[in-house]
């Protein structure tokens, strides 16, 4: 399995920010992984993990361009993807790089919920560095996370990623009880794998070697071989 992670998608035609993909780019890019690959819901993941021509999809943050691009694009090949949903910032915004970005509304949360395309899992409440805080504040902050999410949508998230990939040991006790599976960067999934360090590939505007990236197998024989 390999799990693809985004962050933020628009609708310019350039993009200088390492976070932000345009629109085309998106397409161009989703297009080419859905030929290649098998996109399942992140639910499924335990079913899928040993198998090389599956993929995950998955957005950080919860910027309202998940609903406006992703999403609308998406929704037309009945693809699913995960949304790792920081809960301070909705319907108001966030800094990503050197750009404030506008989050999504509840509503349009609602909206991609009800669709059974979208799954909302855990990033914190206010997107903290588990880097840079002790283990009670970050505890008290995904606590209010899963709260938020679980007094909106009606269930409690069962995954839950790092934000900017910030792995922290002290509070692997606390998410192995909470979060069947937990999230960071930085590769393919290994056969041997720890649930609570399950890494990703992040997909850029300016990727030269993108099929590279994509392909399950050349990933695998030059970071596991």
């Amino acid at each position: 399995m390999i799990i693809y992670m985004y962050h933020s998608l628009t609708h310019e035609t350039t993009s200088n920010s390492s976070f932000v993909v345009t629109k085309q780019k998106f397409e161009k890019q989703i297009n080419y992984i859905k030929k290649r690959y098998k996109i399942v819901s992140i639910v499924d993941i335990e079913k899928y993990i040993h198998e090389k021509d599956v993929a995950i999809l998955t957005f950080d943050d919860g910027y309202l361009d998940n609903y406006s691009i992703a999403y609308q694009y998406l929704k037309q090949f009945n693809i699913p993807f995960t949304i790792f949903l920081s809960t301070k910032f909705i319907e108001n915004s966030m800094v990503l790089g050197c750009n404030e970005l506008p989050f999504l509304s509840w509503d349009m949360i609602y909206e991609m919920h009800n669709s059974n395309l979208v799954y909302f899992a855990s990033h914190t409440h206010s997107h903290l560095n588990c880097k840079e805080h002790s283990c009670k504040d970050i505890i008290e902050d995904i606590d209010k996370n899963i709260e938020q999410i679980e007094s909106h949508l009606g269930y409690k998230p069962k995954y839950f990623c790092y934000p900017k990939g910030k792995v922290n040991n002290t509070i692997f006790q606390y998410l192995h009880k909470n979060f069947d599976f937990c999230f960071k960067g930085n590769g393919v999934v290994p056969k041997e794998f720890d649930k609570l360090k399950i890494p990703r590939i992040e997909l850029h505007e300016k990727m030269p070697n993108f099929k590279l990236t994509v392909s399950y197998n050349r990933l695998k024989n030059r970071l596991f071989q």
